[in-house]
């Protein structure tokens, strides 16, 4: 596996930085103390692995805003981009935060589990100096060693010895009853039965031949009968269209018999029925008013108009065109009665305020005649005036007055 690029867009330090691993050879990451270099280590594992419950990479960002992100590619070709973010269960995602199924992963890391990444390919410092402590407690071995502090720790020389006693019990250079040995019997056994049953060269290229032209033959009666399936269902088509022909052809007598026939459009069975309908409500309604004018022309044939009254028809008319608005002022009659007592009534309270001595038949008198209300207007004109007239005065007064106070301040005696 190959990693392309990673992605910090949230996590410890970072936000939205990008690292670009796409280019050829050995890539470098460096800076000064505090860049960031080991939140970016931990921010690689978290991607593979997932973060950590306790995380410390959390100060700048809250944890359901964490997210790392990286593309990668297997030794097949293909590749794959994922994102991670902080949880308990499906916190892999793809590019647009949808959960992804686990084992898209799993197959770019193979057997790598987290441990062994951290042990083989995330060694921090704080690792390397314990591997070293680790080489100079192991003594003698130096390969042996730096195996061991790569496995990152010094219980190398136990496991050793243990995979030794396990080689012991498996295999032995003589002897039946160890496992491989019985193993390899077995397969000694099976090769020399292989031998015994394998055919000679010159049987087997008869055995090809012999599959190789039944083959072809398999393919030939394949394709026949193929093609007889075809022509049997062609010849049931026109079993089944028989009597469809003959109803055609009667049907294309007749055709011709009618000579030049009208086509139709679609929707005429449509446009009939609607018509039909209104024909028939128009029947209707011209039965119902023949019947009306019937009684109507008997009516009028039933009525006796006198002739001394007919002479006076201007007059009727225009009567009957007043009768209208009579019935409507007849009506409002009640109306306007009420409102006008209504008034008389708020009438004679405004007067008792005015002029209690009067009547209110009296209250004319109290009306003004048209030189007074002019006596009036040119009275309250004149107030208008006196009263800016009176404004601009005490504004001057007052712009006297702060005057009078300056000088006054200025006259005032020193003290020496």
């Amino acid at each position: 596996m190959k990693i392309l690029r990673l992605e910090l867009r949230a996590f410890g330090p970072f936000t939205n930085i990008s690292l670009d691993f796409s280019g050829e050879g050995l890539h470098i990451v460096y800076g000064p103390n505090e860049a960031g270099k080991s939140s970016t280590l931990r921010a690689l594992r978290a991607l593979l692995y997932g973060i950590p419950e306790r995380t410390q990479d959390n100060f700048l960002h809250d944890n359901a805003r964490l997210r790392i992100g990286g593309l990668l590619r297997h030794s097949d070709g293909s590749e794959l981009f994922c994102l991670r973010r902080k949880g308990r269960l499906k916190t892999l995602l793809d590019n647009d935060e949808k959960e992804m199924d686990d084992s898209l992963l799993r197959r770019y890391l193979g057997n790598v589990t987290a441990e062994l990444f951290d042990r083989m390919f995330g060694l921090t410092h704080t690792d390397l100096v314990r591997g070293g402590k680790d080489i100079i407690a192991g003594g003698g071995d130096l390969g042996e060693s730096l195996f061991s502090a790569g496995l990152g720790g010094s219980g190398f020389r136990q496991l050793l010895q243990g995979l030794e006693a396990e080689a012991e019990e498996l295999f032995a250079p003589r002897g039946t009853r160890k496992v491989i040995n019985s193993a390899l019997n077995e397969i000694a056994a099976a090769k020399n039965a292989v031998r015994n049953l394998a055919l000679q060269g010159r049987d087997w290229e008869t055995h090809q031949e012999a599959l190789a032209g039944a083959s072809r033959k398999k393919q030939e009666i394949a394709e026949e009968l193929l093609s007889l399936r075809r022509e049997r269902n062609r010849l049931d088509r026109l079993l089944q269209a028989l009597p469809f022909l003959s109803l055609y052809k009667e049907a294309m007598a007749r055709r011709q018999e009618m000579g030049e026939v009208l086509i139709l459009p679609a929707d005429f069975a449509a446009d009939r029925r609607t018509i039909t309908e209104s024909l028939s409500q128009g029947r209707s309604v011209l039965e119902k008013t023949q019947r009306q004018m019937a009684e109507t022309k008997e009516e009028l044939e039933a009525i006796s108009v006198p002739e001394e009254l007919l002479k006076h028809g201007e007059t009727i008319s225009r009567l009957y065109k007043r009768l209208g608005s009579h019935e409507k002022a007849m009506s409002d009659l009640p109306r306007l009665k009420g409102e006008r007592t209504q008034l008389e009534a708020n009438a004679v309270a405004i007067l008792k305020e005015l002029a209690p001595v009067l009547s209110f038949e009296e209250a004319e008198r109290l009306r003004l005649t048209e030189a007074e209300r002019q006596r009036i207007g040119e009275m309250g004109g004149r107030l208008q005036r006196l009263e800016e007239d009176l404004r601009a005065v005490r504004k001057s007064a007052g712009e006297v007055r702060k005057r009078l106070e300056t000088d006054r301040g200025d006259e005032a005696p020193t003290k020496e």
